[in-house]
């Protein structure tokens, strides 16, 4: 994913890292497993810390790597970019995922989907902004 998303600049990589995230979390399968690793983590701790450096952390880390490059090349300005990712993450996720995950409703269809990816997009842009 992150190699599809290099060279397009830093709006376009969100939105399509953003897209690509809704989607998997999103999806039927996902928050079954989800589910069950919610579920079971504390009788099965190494369940819950596979499913997390597998999945979040892994994404964060990889979203945390283009954060790097962009303040680098003062795209950006972010003390902490791990941090910042792990932000960026935590708003696709949003309450949507929690409202569907507790079955409060289906999952957005894609333009929903979109619209939500778009906000936390400006959002976050307008947090890290550099002012340079």
């Amino acid at each position: 994913m992150i190699d599809e998303i290099k060279g397009r600049d830093l709006r376009e990589t969100l939105i399509a890292f953003g897209e690509h995230l809704m989607g998997a979390y999103m999806s039927p399968a996902l928050i079954g497993v989800y589910r069950t690793v919610v579920a079971e983590a504390n009788r099965y701790p190494t369940l819950g810390r596979t499913f997390y450096e597998n999945g979040p952390a892994r994404a964060t880390g990889r979203l945390a790597e283009v954060l790097e490059a962009a303040e680098a090349r003062g795209e950006i300005d972010a003390d902490d970019c791990f941090r910042a990712a792990s932000h960026f993450v935590g708003m696709i996720r949003d309450n949507l995922h929690l409202q569907v995950v507790l079955g409060l409703r289906p999952p957005p269809d894609a333009d929903e989907a979109r619209i939500a990816v778009l906000s936390a997009v400006d959002v976050f842009l307008n947090g890290v902004a550099s002012h340079r």
